[in-house]
């Protein structure tokens, strides 16, 4: 792993193609535009990690023994944002 400290308008570029910038620093938070071919496939960790986990719950074997198990909530509208 790379850990980089990076200033409000510089960037680092990934490969040839993919570019991180920093573009704004406010508080606790900051605003990363990245730019690079369609090809490449950009999600928020969080959204992937809540995916992985809904896929695991749908599984066909992921309820045998379970009598806690829930109906997956319809997150169709949620996942438009990945």
């Amino acid at each position: 792993m790379l850990i980089l400290s990076r200033k409000e308008g510089q960037s680092i570029v990934v490969g040839d193609d993919l570019v991180l910038q920093i573009v704004n620093v406010k508080g606790g938070r900051v605003k990363v535009s990245i730019q690079g071919p369609p090809s490449i496939r950009i999600r928020r960790g969080e959204l992937l990690a809540r995916d992985s986990e809904l896929q695991k719950d749908c599984s066909p074997h992921s309820d045998v023994g379970r009598s806690d198990r829930q109906t997956p909530v319809d997150d169709s509208s949620a996942l438009s944002l990945i």
